[in-house]
């Protein structure tokens, strides 16, 4: 089965820790946010493998395969641990996450809008 087969999802990369594989950005989808945050997919939480972003997802830090890669990938990536040993994500997935205000676009911090925006 090719990445049509596999299962996954959009994840809040924010609260994305312990895959080997760390989350990647949407690349069709980069003016949709959830919860403020950039949209994230992912094969790992759903326990697939993602064949699809090396090939469909030139952009995704993820593809980066070497520190050196991850830098000139862009502002958006950064080289850091992951249980499947050192690699390259952006920045959200890497744990830099803001937090966010008291009140916003997505309602109230204590209980903030889930849908996409």
């Amino acid at each position: 089965n090719g990445f049509c087969g596999q299962s996954w999802c959009f994840v809040d990369a924010c609260s994305c820790a312990g895959l080997d594989q760390p989350p990647a950005m949407s690349r069709y989808m980069r003016s949709i946010f959830y919860q403020g945050r950039p949209l994230y997919y992912s094969y790992a939480t759903c326990g697939s493998q993602d064949t699809w972003t090396a090939k469909k997802n030139d952009i995704a830090c993820v593809n980066a395969k070497t520190e050196e890669a991850c830098t000139a990938a862009g502002d958006n990536c950064l080289w850091g641990d992951t249980p499947g040993g050192q690699k390259c994500m952006a920045w959200e997935a890497g744990g830099l996450c803001m937090d966010l205000p008291e009140v916003s676009d997505w309602g109230q911090s204590k209980c903030p809008c889930v849908g996409f925006t």
